[in-house]
């Protein structure tokens, strides 16, 4: 193979030798900003905010007039795109994009983290903001710590067991793994309550736990195992004829109609005594 060199190339005119890569942001910014693709647009927040509210109310209404349903399965994909509005809107406000007041971010975030997602905002927020400042740094961005999935070969080196033999097979693991990170992201942000303060423990808590009831309540008011199935009606129908005509000893054979929305009344005279007369012997 041929060998390549590594050339020296000369710094582009205008710019300083030692300056550092980090101040080619700056320039970008400039432009950014004086185009005003960074000015906060508080109305189209409230909007979507709204309507985020007010569509995930319509799922939750969905699901108690479904209840035992099959056909409620057809919510699952929407609710799943509606928390995902969800979080988005959860992370903008702990970016500050929507408002510049802190309090009113911080609300949003709870409201849309911890009491609708069940995740906590606070460690969310810390976490997501050092990803932001050590993006890709190993000892410093937290998403990508060594953890259930590794990202270097010294991390893969410490692995034992059946983390071992996780990490030779994340490859093919990593999508079906994804599906249990909605409950890692709950997890985490419980087991995160001990770091905060006292009083920021206090509302975060609360409003994961309000989740985690509400959630509860509403599987087991609109999914009740004793909440009886709709049935389509021909079984309804087929169902009461059966019950109106049983097995008698003393008849050979029952000649019931056809079931109609009037069959219960001429099966159900039949089954009487006097009937029990008139049948075909």
């Amino acid at each position: 193979m041929p060998h390549i060199a590594a050339v020296a190339t000369e710094p582009p005119p205008g710019t300083l030798s030692g300056q550092h890569a980090g101040s080619e942001f700056a320039p970008l910014l400039r432009t950014v900003k004086g185009q005003g693709l960074l000015e906060r647009r508080h109305g189209w927040y409230a909007r979507e905010i709204a309507l985020n509210a007010l569509a995930l109310a319509s799922v939750v209404t969905g699901v108690l007039l479904m209840g035992t349903s099959w056909w409620v399965l057809l919510l699952a994909p929407v609710l799943a795109v509606l928390s995902t509005r969800t979080a988005f809107i959860g992370h903008d406000a702990g970016h500050s994009q929507i408002t510049g007041d802190k309090s009113v971010s911080r609300l949003i975030g709870l409201i849309h983290g911890n009491l609708l997602l069940g995740m906590s905002y606070a460690w969310w927020n810390d976490k997501h903001n050092r990803h932001h400042a050590n993006p890709n740094h190993i000892d410093k961005d937290p998403d990508v710590a060594a953890d259930v999935l590794v990202f270097t070969s010294e991390q893969a080196r410490e692995r034992v067991g059946f983390r071992r033999w996780l990490t030779r097979n994340q490859a093919w693991l990593f999508f079906p793994l994804t599906l249990l990170e909605g409950i890692a992201l709950k997890v985490s942000g419980f087991q995160d309550l001990r770091r905060q303060p006292p009083r920021e423990r206090t509302v975060e808590a609360l409003l994961l736990v309000s989740h985690v009831i509400g959630y509860a309540c509403l599987l087991l008011v609109s999914m009740s195992p004793a909440r009886p199935s709709p049935s389509p009606p021909s079984i309804r129908h087929s169902s009461v004829s059966t019950w109106a005509c049983p097995s008698h000893p003393t008849t050979r054979a029952w000649k019931c109609p056809t079931p109609t929305p009037h069959a219960w009344a001429t099966c159900a005279d039949r089954s009487s005594p006097r009937a029990t007369s008139g049948a075909v012997r």
